[in-house]
């Protein structure tokens, strides 16, 4: 009789992180969450050993919420989401962009100031 087959599975550490996306005193709230959850499950041959990690991003403005899946199982998947990492950094390096060249615009004064300090 052939002996069973050896399996374990490695859990890694689970990542949270939550933090506000203002400062708490401002009327505008909005916040971001990231969870990971990554599993390793090791098995004698390579075929019965596999990788599968749960990422989500969460953003949430006042009542709204988008929720992203980053999750994936496999190399080729992973990349995939690597892409859609770089697509959503250059969208924020944009945004961030037209507000530096706001706020360096000289045809504002300090008389257009926001009470908050923004």
């Amino acid at each position: 009789m052939a002996e069973p087959t050896k399996k374990k599975t490695l859990k890694i550490d689970d990542i949270n992180i939550r933090d506000w996306l203002n400062p708490v005193d401002s009327y505008d709230t909005g916040s971001y969450k990231v969870t990971v959850s990554a599993r390793r499950r090791i098995g004698e041959t390579k075929k019965l050993s596999w990788d599968d990690i749960d990422i989500d991003f969460i953003i949430a403005d006042c009542n709204r919420q988008v929720s992203l899946s980053f999750s994936c199982s496999t190399k080729k998947a992973a990349r995939e989401r690597l892409q859609k990492v770089a697509k959503l950094e250059r969208a924020l390096s944009t945004i961030r962009g037209v507000l530096d060249d706001y706020l360096d615009d000289t045809l504002f004064d300090d008389a257009t100031e926001d009470p908050d300090g923004y």
